[in-house]
């Protein structure tokens, strides 16, 4: 019983981590074109751009902000995965960009970059081992209303989108398509993981 449960366990932490690493990607692939990224990134780009914080520092504020929700009314959001994802994701990004990664104007890979960020968060999201603040969110408020979780995803991020744009002022190609495409992916890739894979490793598990 022990070895089968950590089977399931260990499936689990393979689809945080390699859901995790998939999104880095994605993001040093969009970022590396110029176009940006997501509307959560480009928001922390608006208000560092109003005040002394850095990118990193407007990261966390708004990361604490989007805590509170699923810290009061839905805790079973959170995890492991709520620290171990921004942190992969980041030193992913980080570590490829690094390496000199440059694709300016190449709009192939900007929808390259946002499409993997839709796999690699319907993917980590399928582990149900925590999730970042701004999943946690839309995750809760997906159970709440009963409506899609690609559906309040893309709402979430047209609302960031918007807030973002008022904030720096001008457009940039990225967060725009991200806000149509991200959540879609988003939800297609969870419900696949949930329905096909993850439901067959669970039920060998039992036997």
């Amino acid at each position: 019983m022990i070895n089968k449960f950590n089977l399931t366990s260990l499936f689990r932490l393979f689809l945080l981590l390699f859901g995790s690493l998939v999104m880095g990607l994605g993001v040093s692939l969009s970022i590396s074109t110029g176009y940006g990224s997501d509307s959560l990134s480009w928001a922390w780009q608006g208000i560092s751009l109003h005040t002394n914080l850095t990118l990193n520092q407007s990261n966390m504020i708004i990361t604490l902000l989007m805590l509170i929700p699923p810290l009061i009314y839905d805790r079973t959001q959170l995890g492991i995965g709520s620290i171990l994802q921004p942190y992969i994701v980041g030193a992913t990004a980080e570590y490829i960009l690094n390496q000199g990664l440059s694709n300016p104007g190449n709009f192939l890979f900007l929808i390259m970059g946002i499409l993997l960020l839709g796999i690699g968060a319907g993917i980590y999201t399928s582990a149900n081992l925590g999730k970042m603040p701004y999943d946690a969110c839309v995750f809760w408020i997906s159970k709440v209303t009963k409506r899609s979780i690609g559906l309040i995803r893309s709402l979430g991020d047209l609302c960031l989108f918007i807030i973002a744009l008022l904030l720096n002022q001008h457009l940039i190609i990225g967060p725009l398509i991200s806000v149509f495409l991200i959540g879609y992916i988003l939800n297609t890739t969870y419900n696949l993981i949930n329905k096909f894979i993850l439901k067959k490793v669970v039920s060998k598990a039992q036997f």
